[in-house]
């Protein structure tokens, strides 16, 4: 089973990873609204990455940090 599900994201993270998918990012300008979406697709990704390459990123830890 893959890690990642379409009904694990709120519907917000779902909208701005498909934002993200079809505009460059330095084209979207960020607001503090973002902030828990982009922070739900930050994990799911990270998390995603570790389920692919099978092992825990070293630098997780200092992502999670800042």
């Amino acid at each position: 089973m893959s890690p990642l599900r379409d009904e694990a994201f709120a519907p917000e993270a779902r909208l701005l990873a498909e934002r993200f998918t079809g505009e460059r990012l330095d084209r979207i300008e960020f607001d503090k609204s973002m902030q828990p979406s982009a922070g739900e697709l930050r994990e799911a990704s990270l998390t995603w990455i570790e389920h692919n390459i099978e092992r825990r990123l070293i630098t997780r830890e200092l992502l999670e940090q800042t």
